[in-house]
Parts: structure tokens; C-alpha cells; sequence
């Protein structure tokens, strides 16, 4: 894989659309913020350590949240807010450089995601200026897929943690007898 990628230098997000359940996004979207994805962690101290550790817990997250940034508030702001759960998946192409071969190259980006509303912003009324709303959803399930490879895949609710193919809590599952 690494011969595939040298001199090639990954740019930008050329465009993306959003899905809700399946279908289409509002038009007033502007864009969407994507999870920061954290381990829970637990400070760790005693006989035989120098100090203190910040030990991570194997596949185990703090809460991943997901914003939509939009242009003005619209009816479909309310019809995401039910308490559910909604599928949201992002769909982008990507652009990168060849710098040998001197070619523009696109790519796929799609991020699945499964995710719960957390709260609305109404954004703000000022004469001829959009209202910059916006929403918060926690999300529960995410799937990152570069170019058709699964890459990440968390699944909090069936314990999954996939990385580059392997899932990391193959053996917690099985110690736990699920």
C-alpha cells in the first residue's frame, strides 16, 4: 500500500452530500462537523509507578458528537429532532495529487453513522443575514470507508472496534461470553 500512495499528497474535500435515513439533505446545510473520537481513559498510580498514568480503555469511547451547520433555519431542522435513532452518512469525493504522474486524482469518503439528536441552536435573527443554526447529535455507531476499505468502525451499543480489518474487542467479547 505504501508504493500506491507515494507522491501522491491527499488535498481537500472537493464536495459531500449528506444523507438522513436515506435520503437527501436539506439544501441549507453548510456543513457538518465530524466526531472527535476519544478512548476512555482512567488515571492510573501506585507501588512500582513513577508517578501517574493515563491508561486508555481498550475500545471503549467518550461520547462522539456530530454537528450540522446550516444556513438558515428550516422545517427539516424539526422533523431530525424526534427522540430516535437516524441514520446520517456522509458521502464525499476527495482530491489528491499525483505529483508523478503530474493527474488530479478523486477518491471516496463515506462515514455511516447512527446517531441520537442532543440539541438544537435557533441561531439568531438579523435583517438579510442567515440565521446559523445548527444541531448536535451523539452518535452511537460510525464507519469510515476511504475508497470502498472499511478503515474505522465503531459500534458502541455490540461492542465492536475495528481498525484496518481488525476488531480489538474480539477477545473482551469472548471473555465476556457474548
Amino acid at each position: 500500500k505504501m508504493a500506491k500512495t507515494m507522491g501522491v499528497i491527499p488535498e481537500k474535500i472537493i464536495n459531500y452530500k449528506c444523507y438522513i435515513d436515506g435520503e437527501m439533505s436539506p439544501t441549507a446545510l453548510v456543513d457538518a462537523e465530524l466526531p472527535d473520537i476519544q478512548f476512555m481513559s482512567e488515571t492510573i498510580s501506585g507501588a512500582g509507578i513513577a508517578g501517574e498514568i493515563d491508561s486508555p480503555t481498550l475500545g471503549h469511547f467518550q461520547n462522539m458528537e456530530i454537528g450540522l451547520n446550516f444556513r438558515t433555519l428550516i422545517n427539516q431542522n424539526f422533523h431530525n429532532f424526534t427522540q430516535k435513532v437516524y441514520a446520517l452518512e456522509f458521502r464525499a469525493a476527495t482530491q489528491s495529487t499525483d505529483v508523478v504522474g503530474g493527474k488530479i486524482q478523486t477518491g471516496k469518503l463515506k462515514i455511516s453513522t447512527r446517531v441520537v439528536p442532543k440539541n438544537i441552536a435557533l441561531g439568531k435573527l438579523e435583517v438579510g443575514k442567515p440565521s446559523g443554526s445548527n444541531q448536535k447529535y451523539s452518535c452511537l455507531y460510525l464507519k469510515v470507508e476511504m475508497d470502498g476499505e472499511t478503515v474505522l468502525e465503531i459500534d458502541k451499543i455490540n461492542m465492536i472496534f475495528n481498525i484496518n480489518g481488525e476488531d480489538l474487542l474480539e477477545e473482551v467479547r469472548d471473555a465476556m461470553g457474548i
